[in-house]
């Protein structure tokens, strides 16, 4: 009888661990530049379509488990041509010196449980059409919470989608249920979707404050011509404050400008 109880409680933590493991899931986060004020969606029903943010603003992606897993390893993508509107990179990125710092790419939940494996890594390649891809491999037995943070930086205007996939779990051609099926390279998880509008940050110092409402208020009921067939001539016209692109800076725009008031930019 002991004998059986013993073989019930194996079975039963076996059956909790592979509960726990099939259940296992990893997703990504958006949050602003502080890393602590998450992305609003667009809508809270449908997860992964985010809020527009202004051109030139830098967010942190965070790639998170609820679940401890084994050897993960994962991509974050964006595709041409979105590529040349949002762009990836580490965290801590230098393009003088082409590299990262470490310490900021990798959070402590990658490392091992155990101790076991290789430490997690984080790297990037921008491809011949200009893809961005970042390259992230979890340690062995990583912990439970917040991976890997990658810096993303919208850099033109429109909308932007990142794609987030992950390799599946290597499965024996004995344990697979046909051997002769190829094993998948990886699984799409999710898309993120980021829409990039106009800057109101007109002088670059990282916030919409009153520097650029000043800026923004001397052209005012400016318009583009008294001449519509004509082409802009933006020493006439500062299109830049024509939110809406009706060739008019008016208080349709000024209102589009307030709804950035006071958003950082990084």
């Amino acid at each position: 009888m002991r004998v059986n109880s013993t073989i019930s409680i194996f079975a039963l933590m076996s059956i909790l661990t592979l509960i726990t493991y099939c259940s296992a899931e990893v997703w990504t986060t958006a949050y602003y530049a502080d890393g602590i004020t998450p992305v609003l969606l667009r809508d809270p029903n449908i997860p992964n379509i985010y809020v527009d943010v202004m051109v030139g603003t830098h967010l942190s992606m965070v790639v998170s488990s609820d679940a401890n897993t084994i050897a993960w390893n994962g991509h974050l993508t964006i595709e041409a041509p979105d590529a040349g509107k949002g762009q990836l990179r580490p965290c801590g990125f230098d393009e003088f010196t082409y590299s990262y710092t470490e310490s900021c790419s990798i959070l402590p939940a990658a490392q091992s449980v155990s101790g076991m494996g290789r430490p997690p890594r984080i790297g990037f390649m921008d491809s011949p059409v200009g893809d961005h891809f970042i390259y992230m491999q979890g340690a062995h037995e990583p912990n439970t919470g917040e991976w890997f943070a990658v810096d993303y930086h919208a850099i033109g205007l429109g909308e932007c989608r990142v794609l987030f996939t992950e390799f599946p779990a290597i499965v024996s051609p004995v344990e697979r249920e046909n051997p002769t099926d190829i094993e998948p390279v990886f699984s799409l998880v999710n898309v993120s979707t980021f829409t990039h509008a106009q800057t109101r940050d007109f002088d670059d110092n990282a916030v919409v404050d009153f520097k650029d409402f000043a800026s923004m208020a001397q052209h005012l009921q400016d318009s583009e011509s008294s001449h519509p067939n004509m082409p802009i001539d933006p020493n006439d016209f500062a299109a830049e404050y024509d939110f809406n692109h009706n060739k008019s800076i008016d208080v349709t725009d000024l209102s589009m400008f307030m709804d950035y008031w006071l958003r950082r930019t990084r």
